[in-house]
């Protein structure tokens, strides 16, 4: 059975425990996986563009096609869309995104004019659609390039991510207890709240994050600058 889903990004204010089942997010039939909350999966394993755990909770997840597909009258060519990006409501369920099978470039092309993505849940062999924001990136897609891309449509979408809580048991991506959550501000209006991706394995800071962080707190209200700062003293 199928059933729409949106993909606004209006709804990520609650966040689920830290103690919460995780659930596997696999990419089939071309479907690879870019990002997760604008971290790219490099950061989880050399396999992590085709599946990944991640505890229950809201998530943003960055997409794109790539597979061999035939030219008419030529061989077969490597297709490569754009990058895509929808939200998801992960649970103990695995879930699996997936596009139609598409043999030709005629046929790809004419898909992602207008593309839905399909999301399984396995567990319940049950099938939601997905319309994704397809997201421009200059270049080839590096993990730089893609976390820039996904760094400027969070901001210019007012979406705000939240500072969890670090685990050292396990790299995954794990989302803040509900009640110590603080969100960064961005303007007057009540800003997106979405789980920020933790992997154990990376001390570096990423950049594209701390810019954003950084312009949040600059436009910040002084009232919310204190309380963001009390926060961070509490979790320190």
């Amino acid at each position: 059975m199928k059933k729409s889903l949106t993909t606004g990004l209006l709804f990520f204010s609650t966040l689920l425990p830290l103690t919460a089942q995780a659930g596997l997010v696999s990419a089939v039939d071309g479907v690879e996986l870019l990002a997760v909350n604008g971290k790219a999966m490099e950061h989880f394993g050399a396999k992590a563009d085709k599946q990944v755990d991640l505890p229950a909770g809201k998530y943003q997840i960055a997409v794109r096609y790539e597979n061999e597909v035939r030219r008419t009258g030529t061989k077969n060519m490597l297709y490569t869309s754009s990058m895509y990006v929808m939200n998801l409501d992960v649970g103990k369920d695995a879930l699996s995104i997936s596009i139609p099978n598409m043999r030709y470039e005629s046929q790809a092309n004419a898909f992602f004019r207008d593309p839905t993505w399909t999301v399984t849940n396995l567990a319940q062999n049950r099938e939601f659609e997905v319309k994704g924001d397809r997201i421009s990136a200059s270049g080839f897609m590096t993990a730089e390039n893609v976390e820039s891309a996904l760094a400027r449509y969070n901001e210019s979408n007012n979406v705000a991510f939240v500072i969890p809580q670090i685990q050292t048991n396990a790299p995954t991506v794990a989302p803040v207890p509900s009640a110590s959550t603080v969100t960064v501000p961005t303007t007057a209006s009540t800003a997106t709240v979405i789980p920020v991706v933790t992997p154990a394995v990376k001390s570096v800071p990423n950049q594209a994050v701390l810019t954003q962080l950084q312009t949040l707190y600059k436009t910040a209200t002084p009232e919310e600058k204190k309380a963001f700062r009390r926060w961070i003293i509490d979790h320190e």
